[in-house]
């Protein structure tokens, strides 16, 4: 069985073409994609200028988004065939051995002894299916509620959310947002006015609100 990708080519360019459907592996779960957020950076991934580590390609990238699941391993209890999901593209070895091995699926290997899970999972989210671990995928229990592409958005809001929740921020603080007005930032913002913050500034003296 096949399926059509965005596959980054050996010269760096992006070609669509048919590929073949990944396999499901033990913990794991094939989605069908339904929409991905792009980075604004994204040139420069697929141009290798950042120097990513996502494998020598061809390869299949795209970070997150959100789709559709259309099986699960035998293993798998959580997540069933028709709910709609966000993936999460952490991806690593759960123990506590020491090892720090995880990767941004479809992006890039986070240290030196990620490899080996960038193998097994190395493609990304720029296809019409892609398979990722169990738990990676959160549910959205009523995804009508919101466009496809904007849930697609629930990866710069829980790395915004992980910031707040490290900075402990309180009603009524001000915060203040290195680069608010990108993507990361914006959802900063909105993140933090929602928690109560009394002010959100771009950096400490020009206010986005008040």
């Amino acid at each position: 069985m096949e399926m059509r990708a965005a596959v980054l080519q050996k010269d760096r360019s992006v070609t669509i073409k048919s590929v073949p459907v990944p396999k499901l592996l033990p913990r794991s779960v094939r989605v069908k994609v339904l929409a991905v957020q792009m980075a604004p950076y994204t040139t420069d991934v697929v141009s290798g200028k950042l120097g990513y580590r996502h494998g020598e390609p061809p390869v299949i990238l795209g970070c997150s988004g959100v789709g559709e699941v259309l099986e699960v391993a035998e293993d798998v209890h959580d997540v069933e065939p028709g709910d709609i999901v966000f993936c999460d593209p952490m991806v690593g070895n759960p123990s506590n051995q020491g090892h720090y091995d995880w990767i941004l699926q479809g992006w890039t290997a986070l240290s030196p002894e990620s490899m080996l899970t960038q193998k097994k999972y190395p493609s990304g989210t720029l296809a019409e299916q892609y398979v990722t671990p169990a738990e990676c995928l959160t549910r959205i229990d009523r995804p009508e509620m919101q466009p496809m592409a904007r849930w697609s958005t629930l990866i710069w809001f829980s790395i915004a959310q992980g910031a707040l929740t490290r900075g402990s921020i309180q009603a009524g603080q001000v915060v203040a947002v290195t680069g608010a007005t990108g993507g990361l930032g914006s959802c900063a913002v909105l993140l933090a006015l929602a928690a109560g913050a009394s002010k959100a500034c771009v950096g400490p003296l020009r206010s986005v609100r008040s």
